[in-house]
């Protein structure tokens, strides 16, 4: 697949309010659909990657901050941001709980007529919703989520195009966000992650949203982590970026001007976003993941917690050691 250009994506997201929704990764790929479509076919430099509030590396994004002043990784954190230009409306709102309190007014702002409904709803929210939130934190992330796909049906118009993007992969001694989660409880999330990304995406599909499952798409991108081992490289976000004009332009029945109607490879991509999550028969696991779990299912992995697994989770962990020594070969 072509990665998108700037002129391609201006033109799909011309007049069109995007609100995007969740993580550091959301952040990432806000800054970079924002990045093309004010004409820069450019990646993001590492310090735009990194950059939040009001760092200087933010200025040459030429958007606005709208709220948040402090750095920290707890759940008080907050940031809200905008690009706005005569044609185009792209707004992002940090998420450190699918339903927290910014989540509930970007809702109730809808709901009360006192914004605009977004044409699209880019959402995502997991790592922090596990993590941050202790007591009983699945059960209740499983609630919230539920709560919050409802509320956004019960509110939006019938045209508005709803992506969930799944958790991205992480490694076992990622930091950031996971700073102070414990070393064998990393390792137990990284597992459980396919558990809670199968069900998210079964959910959202309830709600008729669209999927990307970017834990499936970057399982073999270990080498393009960046060195906190949770975030990733430029290059890896504008191949996010482009699945999601894919999605979109799907989802709008209509092409981006530089692509043909009676273009094939657009054809099937399109079948494709129908089916949601392409190739893969079980618990996100494709006919040549399969292929592999054969062969290494013999192979001892030297983990403590092996033997709480089960049959699916060593599955997973086998495919998790697979790719990731694979990548750094």
């Amino acid at each position: 697949m072509d990665l998108i250009d700037s002129e391609t994506l201006y033109f799909l997201l011309k007049n069109k309010y995007v609100l995007l929704c969740g993580d550091s990764i959301m952040r990432s790929i806000y800054k970079d659909i924002i990045l093309l479509i004010q004409g820069q076919n450019r990646l993001l430099t590492t310090a735009e990657l990194k950059a939040k509030l009001d760092d200087v590396d933010m200025l040459k994004l030429n958007d606005q901050l709208l709220a948040g002043d402090k750095k920290t990784n707890d759940t008080s954190y907050y940031e809200k941001r905008c690009y706005l230009t005569n044609t185009h409306l792209v707004k992002f709102v940090f998420l450190t709980r699918c339903l927290s309190g910014q989540m509930r007014n970007e809702l109730r702002e809808i709901e009360d007529k006192k914004s605009i409904p977004p044409d699209v709803i880019l959402l995502n929210s997991a790592i922090w919703d596990i993590t941050k939130y202790e007591q009983n934190s699945e059960k209740e992330y499983a609630q919230y989520l539920e709560e919050c796909f409802r509320t956004i049906r019960s509110v939006i118009p019938p045209s508005t195009i709803v992506i969930w993007l799944t958790a991205t992969p992480f490694a076992e001694d990622a930091r950031g966000v996971l700073d102070e989660t414990r070393f064998e409880k990393k390792r137990i999330l990284r597992v459980r992650i396919f558990d809670i990304n199968t069900f998210s995406s079964e959910l959202a599909k309830k709600y008729n949203f669209q999927v990307i499952d970017l834990h499936y798409l970057l399982r073999k991108c270990a080498q393009y982590r960046c060195k906190d081992g949770m975030h990733y490289e430029a290059l890896i976000h504008r191949e996010i970026t482009t699945h999601i004009a894919h999605y979109i332009s799907c989802g709008m029945k209509k092409h981006s001007e530089s692509q043909s109607q009676d273009n094939k490879d657009e054809r099937t991509i399109c079948d494709d976003v129908l089916k949601t999550m392409i190739d893969k028969i079980d618990y996100q696991i494709s006919a040549y993941d399969r292929e592999i779990l054969s062969k290494r299912r013999p192979l001892i992995i030297d983990y403590d917690f092996m033997g709480n697994l089960n049959e699916k989770e060593r599955d997973v962990l086998h495919l998790i050691d697979y790719y990731e020594n694979k990548s750094f070969q």
